[in-house]
């Protein structure tokens, strides 16, 4: 059976895309989750936010966002690739 047709790859595939990341800013008063591929998956906003301006808010969103996305790098360069011709640790790169 041709790795690409085996039945246990679909659902690991499904998973792998399902998978996302959350952090937060240091203050906690923002928080995004991402994707794998670091694509922003939601915002959120915590009691310390309330009241800040908005670009002081950005900020912080801005950080959380950097941060989320460094533990998604790290995370999809840990993980098999899917694609049988893919070398080791390259799970993002097809």
């Amino acid at each position: 059976m041709d790795i690409a047709e085996h039945p246990h790859r679909t659902s690991a595939d499904a998973m792998i895309g399902r998978a996302t990341v959350r952090a937060a800013s240091d203050g906690g008063e923002a928080h995004v989750t991402v994707d794998l591929a670091g694509a922003v998956v939601a915002v959120g906003f915590g009691p310390a936010g309330r009241g800040m301006r908005e670009a002081d808010l950005a900020a912080y969103v801005l950080a959380a966002y950097e941060r989320a996305a460094a533990q998604a790098a790290r995370l999809a360069a840990e993980l098999p690739c899917a694609d049988p011709g893919c070398l080791p640790g390259r799970a993002g790169a097809h």
